[in-house]
């Protein structure tokens, strides 16, 4: 090819490691409609089967092994300790849907999380939810995470590949150390109890949607 695109820095890095030649190599964010998210009305809880108030934890990622919902399963019984009324959606499917049923069971976590499925409705799901999680040990660039924050979400996500050009820690998300179900619950944690760092979080993240926006992406900036 004569040209070569990356959707980030670091997929970029990682096709110099493979010897791809510099000077056909150009980085291009991946970029999302924050317009998708504006006026969207959010789902009822009940859609869900929980009540009003519950605090509702959302995810948006396919049922693969790169996104180790393994590890955000094995997060939440040291979260629901904290928390024990919150609830958590997963919205995706997936060849490992069975594994991540038989875990579920495993730990006995199945009152406090529903795998959606498949769904053409995310961002009216996303509207419904307090806070967004994304546990992948390997990420090109999060697209999702970008979707959360500019539905007005704060996001946490582990320091998976390029996850960290999108999230920057404590300022538009929460990071965590990728396969460390304790340093992924600990944060998801801290969304739900420091109301001053979730002003901020939402602040950054809506305004970090808008850098990642298509248009944006389009001009180049």
């Amino acid at each position: 090819p004569d040209r070569v695109v990356a959707v980030s820095n670091f997929i970029a890095s990682v096709m110099r490691e493979y010897g791809f030649d510099e000077s056909k190599l150009e980085v291009v964010h991946s970029g999302t409609d924050p317009s998708r998210f504006v006026g969207v009305e959010p789902l009822p809880r009940s859609a869900f089967g929980v009540p009003a108030g519950v605090p509702l934890l959302s995810n948006t990622a396919a049922l693969v092994g790169h996104k180790d919902h393994a590890t955000l399963m094995a997060a939440m019984p040291f979260v629901l300790r904290e928390l024990p009324d919150l609830h958590l959606v997963c919205i995706g499917e997936g060849e490992l849907r069975p594994a991540i049923e038989a875990q579920i069971a495993e730990l006995a976590i199945g009152k406090s999380v529903t795998l959606l499925g498949h769904r053409r409705d995310v961002p009216q799901i996303l509207k419904a939810a307090d806070a967004f999680v994304l546990s992948s040990k390997e990420e090109g660039f999060g697209g999702v995470a970008i979707e959360a924050m500019a539905s007005g979400l704060p996001v946490v996500c582990t320091a998976a590949g390029g996850m960290s050009e999108t999230v920057v820690h404590e300022k538009t998300g929460l990071l965590v150390p990728i396969r460390n179900p304790e340093a992924l619950a600990a944060a998801i944690v801290r969304i739900f109890r420091e109301p001053e760092l979730v002003a901020t979080l939402k602040k950054n993240g809506v305004e970090q949607g808008e850098r990642f926006s298509i248009d944006r992406m389009i001009e180049g900036n």
